[in-house]
């Protein structure tokens, strides 16, 4: 008479165990959905004007002047599809993402195949700061990150990536521009709170082929934060909307002989018209 009762509690704290895990990736994922639609804004209505260049330090102005179209309608967000690898560990796990970037913030969701499960991973940094989810199988929470160094990564993340929003380093309140060398130009922007400089290393047209920072971050994994080189290498300029922005990526830490990538992508849509999915 026992056995039913005996069998059916563990499967009852089973189910109970699913849907409260099932609760808390749904809030992981509609806080980033959230996110995502307060970052997403349409176009500034004032057409591009290459006029607006003049007076920038001469790499400044070929990398804009290559990166923007004129009379294109400079966007304040893009969206983001991408494939490709990420390193976990020792191992490199195919990748897919979806990106929303503007000035200040992003959301980036990625599925990662790791050990034969799915791993989805959510990115954000908003108003509130940066956070890191990831869940396999989306009942499984396998990792989770907030805090000061975490939103202070992150923006270093968001001010290099800017080279997929051009748009948002257009001289203007927030946006200061210095010449490093004959093919190098330096940014200034302030993300969540922090002044980050990059540096853009220009091919002769004007398309960017590197860029390279000092970055906060945690490089070893050994929960130590602190300032360390940061680097993404650049390949494969394409055009959507009047903006040209590389779609091959290799990013990593290090610098020089220490680069050591952890992401390789490709970015295959690039969605600059500010509409909300």
């Amino acid at each position: 008479m026992n056995k039913p009762l005996l069998i059916g509690a563990p499967l009852s704290l089973l189910a109970l165990a699913v849907v409260v895990l099932g609760a808390a990736h749904w809030r992981d994922a509609r806080a980033a959905a959230d996110l995502e639609r307060s970052l997403v804004r349409p176009p500034r209505f004032a057409p591009f004007d290459p006029a607006l260049l003049v007076g920038l330090p001469d790499p400044a102005r070929r990398y804009l002047a290559a990166a923007l179209a004129p009379r294109a309608l400079p966007a304040r967000s893009v969206r983001l599809t991408m494939t490709g690898r990420f390193l976990l560990g020792t191992r490199w796990r195919p990748l897919d993402a979806t990106e929303v970037l503007a000035p200040g913030g992003l959301v980036w969701r990625a599925d990662i195949a790791a050990g034969g499960l799915p791993v989805r991973v959510y990115d954000t940094l908003g108003p509130e700061g940066a956070a890191m989810r990831a869940w396999a199988m989306t009942l499984v929470p396998v990792a989770r990150a907030d805090g000061a160094d975490v939103t202070r990564s992150a923006a270093g993340r968001v001010a290099a990536e800017m080279i997929w929003l051009p748009s948002g380093l257009l001289p203007g309140p927030g946006v200061a521009w210095e010449q490093v060398d004959a093919d190098t130009a330096r940014f200034r922007v302030t993300v969540a709170d922090t002044p980050l400089a990059v540096d853009l290393t220009l091919a002769p047209s004007g398309r960017p082929t590197a860029v390279s920072m000092q970055r906060w971050g945690d490089p070893d994994g050994d929960g130590v934060f602190a300032e360390a080189p940061f680097r993404a290498e650049l390949s494969d300029p394409r055009t959507f909307r009047g903006h040209t922005i590389p779609t091959k990526v290799r990013v990593g830490w290090g610098a020089g002989a220490d680069f050591s990538p952890f992401m390789e992508a490709e970015i295959t849509d690039a969605d600059f018209s500010g509409t909300p999915e």
